[in-house]
């Protein structure tokens, strides 16, 4: 199953800071984050990590891969 860590807002629109998803085939991060985050298109900035590393939407995630998605947050 992969495991998905939500922060920030993510986590505030889903109502829970981490989901677990079985994955049949390798599967698009984007794919997921779609099918779980309401509104998840209106975030153009966010970073994703895959494995503890910098990954990107198209990331492919399968078996026991942990995903963590967190917002861009900005000000000063």
């Amino acid at each position: 199953m992969v495991k998905l860590k939500l922060h920030g807002v993510f986590a505030h629109l889903v109502g829970l800071d981490e989901v677990y998803v079985e994955v049949r085939e390798p599967t698009p991060v984007n794919e997921l984050l779609r099918k779980l985050i309401p509104r998840y298109e209106e975030f153009k900035t966010k970073i994703i990590l895959v494995n503890g590393k910098p990954s990107g939407e198209e990331t492919l995630v399968s078996g026991d891969d942990e995903i963590k998605i967190l917002p861009v947050l900005s000000g000063g």
